[in-house]
């Protein structure tokens, strides 16, 4: 009976798994899912030779195909992966569609607790299931989310800096061949984890989850509200830097150690009270190791330049919705600002960082709306507010620009402390509060693996790198 309910169940599995792929027809996605699932463990220089191997068998795409072998204990652990990684996606269409994302990004997935919380506490983030995308969408989902991680796991600091050349020279090949629009896709689900983190980042200080922006500017609720440009885009760097960390850009790395660590690490900020207090120890202690010249995989040269495409700078993002007269029409990526004279009162030189910056930021939205993956907008509320033009954003900018102190006042509207005081319900002004002193102890090297992301998680202490 018991082999009886294992055949059907593999067999229901298999047809779950054939209807899902039923697109990837050059069986690439398959191939990826594999290299994942068998991808070994870092145990030094002894285990790079079968690291390497690996590498080389996902580059020729030479692992064997589960459902034409009826591979059971293959199939139930591709089922897990991708059930694993849709419940991500879903996360992801749910806080790239919502009427305020950057509400919705503070929220973390619910991993182990049902629906998106913030703080141990159920979060009102209407969800997008992934069965409501057309087929299309979902091959692209999959596509990205599957890649990334497999990245992640070549790119780790354990095992990219001590595999061979040749293999090495193999992965660069690999990136020369992925399409433009792939790498696309990529940084966006770059940018969706390093949401993710911003949202874990923000469950271990005092951070303050917004009301939803009132129907009507001149309703009192926005009074206090998050300022420009916290109100389009949530920054995973701000909300690390309020944590009175050095670091900065531990934040864009986090998310390239891959889905292993953030499962992890969601599951014990869930399952484990004063879990926070431990993973600021654990990311000041990160910090000193990775300083500013690690950069994550994302942004290396090989992989961020090729096929004209760059981290920060995006022609058709850049000039979507721009009017034929408007000035911005004449920045090109390079040399981007040749032949402009730039506004009133920055000069030339500032006017071109200043606007490369807004660029950027206006990437992250797109980015954090998931914009590479859809066939039209048909999910999103208001498509002005969701992707603004580099026009929007520059005038939100100047009239940021032109307030006293608009970097103080960001941070402090970030945070519940003076929320509490500016609207009445705690009578301390935080400037005058003494601050509990944060332990500085560093955290000690643990041994051992993390568990896979699609497996039955383990809480507790991360293992070193």
């Amino acid at each position: 009976m018991a082999s009886l309910f294992a055949t059907c169940k593999t067999s229901i599995l298999k047809g779950i798994l054939t209807n899902l792929l039923v697109d990837d027809t050059n069986g690439r996605i398959v191939q990826d899912a594999l290299a994942i699932l068998s991808f070994p463990f870092a145990d030094g220089v002894s285990s790079m030779p079968l690291i390497s191997g690996h590498i080389e068998k996902w580059a020729a795409q030479g692992f064997n195909n589960p459902f034409q072998q009826s591979d059971q204990a293959t199939i139930h652990s591709l089922h897990s992966l991708l059930s694993r990684l849709i419940l991500f996606i879903e996360d992801y269409l749910a806080k790239a569609t919502d009427p305020f994302p950057s509400r919705a990004y503070m929220a973390v997935p619910g991993l182990v607790s049902p629906g998106p919380r913030f703080k141990g506490k159920r979060i009102d983030i209407k969800p997008v299931k992934f069965i409501t995308l057309n087929r299309a969408e979902k091959i692209r989902f999959l596509r990205a989310f599957l890649r990334y991680e497999l990245l992640c796991k070549i790119y780790h600091p354990r095992v990219w800096p001590s595999i061979d050349i040749s293999c090495a020279d193999q992965v660069k090949f690999m990136h020369e061949k992925l399409p433009p629009v792939e790498k696309k896709e990529l940084y966006c689900v770059d940018e969706y984890f390093k949401g993710v983190y911003g949202a874990i980042f923000a469950h271990c200080q005092d951070s303050w989850l917004p009301d939803r922006p009132a129907p009507s500017s001149s309703d009192g609720v926005s009074k206090h509200g998050l300022l420009y440009p916290d109100t389009v885009h949530f920054s995973a760097c701000d909300y690390f830097t309020d944590m009175d960390i050095q670091g900065r850009n531990l934040a864009s790395i986090l998310p390239c150690f891959g889905l292993d660590l953030l499962v992890h690490i969601l599951v014990s900020l869930d399952r484990q009270e004063d879990y926070g207090r431990y993973l600021k120890r654990w990311f000041r202690t990160l910090s000193r190791k990775f300083t500013w010249p690690y950069n994550p995989w994302v942004s290396k040269n090989h992989f961020a330049k090729l096929n004209g495409q760059s981290a920060t700078f995006d022609p058709n993002v850049y000039h979507r919705g721009l009017r034929q007269d408007s000035p911005h029409r004449r920045f090109m990526s390079i040399p981007i600002f040749q032949h402009y004279s730039g506004y009133e009162p920055w000069s030339r030189g500032e006017q071109r960082g200043r606007i490369l910056g807004i660029h950027e930021l206006q990437l992250g939205i797109y980015r954090q709306r998931a914009w590479a993956f859809f066939d039209d907008v048909r999910l999103f509320p208001d498509v002005r507010f969701h992707f603004p033009t580099i026009e929007d954003l520059d005038k939100e900018d100047q009239i940021a620009n032109n307030k006293l102190g608009p970097s103080y006042e960001r941070t402090r509207r970030r945070s519940k402390k003076w929320q509490d005081y500016y609207w009445g319900r705690s009578l301390d002004n935080p400037l005058y509060v003494q601050e509990e002193e944060e332990e500085e102890a560093m955290v000690e090297d643990n041994e051992g693996h993390l568990t896979r992301f699609f497996e039955e998680p383990v809480t507790g202490k991360i293992p070193s790198f």
